[in-house]
């Protein structure tokens, strides 16, 4: 506690302030893009698309290399962190709805978006189900694992809530947060 409390007065309060700049940008991009129905206008956009995939994943990894080139210093830090994980981010977005534009892969893919009907469960149940695993008041295992081995548990984690997606879905609506999220909002369980 003692760490993590340092840590925001030193990271937290500050990103809070540069969340206005960054943040609410990132998300009012991500409204327009639901605005302009990019998703469902893959097809239609896919030189854009080309275009900002090869652009953004390009620059976007550039900058999240300049501090393993060069020395780590705090700026290059803070510019990796700002920008390149954005661009980033967009690069695979791009590349994503690519792929979404081939009936095999949108197919294959297609378990994903029952999962995406409970984002809002699946993020906490990672959070959850990580916390168990790797704090002291569960399995204690923070720092024990290999790379290799939390990406495997990773991976089957996410496995595991896809399977847990369709099977709930297949007799719900939606998902059990999601269900409670509704009714605070509107204060009706429909």
């Amino acid at each position: 506690f003692s760490f993590r409390a340092v840590e925001w007065l030193i990271y937290g309060l500050s990103s809070t302030f540069l969340g206005l700049f960054i943040v609410l940008p990132i998300i009012m991009f991500g409204a327009a893009m639901s605005k302009f129905k990019v998703i469902e206008r893959a097809r239609e956009l896919k030189g854009k698309l080309i275009i900002v995939a090869i652009l953004a994943t390009a620059i976007g990894l550039w900058i999240k290399l300049i501090p393993f080139i060069k020395q780590p210093t705090y700026d290059y830090v803070q510019l990796q962190t700002t920008f390149g994980g954005v661009l980033l981010a967009t690069g695979y977005v791009a590349v994503f709805l690519l792929l979404t534009t081939s009936t095999k892969i949108r197919s294959f893919f297609s378990p994903l978006g029952k999962l995406g009907r409970m984002s809002l469960t699946t993020y906490i149940m990672q959070s959850v189900i990580a916390t168990l695993i790797f704090y002291g008041f569960g399995f204690g295992l923070y720092g024990k694992v290999s790379i290799w081995t939390g990406t495997m548990m990773a991976f089957g984690i996410f496995v595991l809530q896809i399977v847990f997606a369709e099977i709930w879905l297949r007799k719900f609506k939606m998902g059990p947060l999601e269900k409670l999220w509704r009714i605070g909002t509107y204060g009706r369980k429909s």
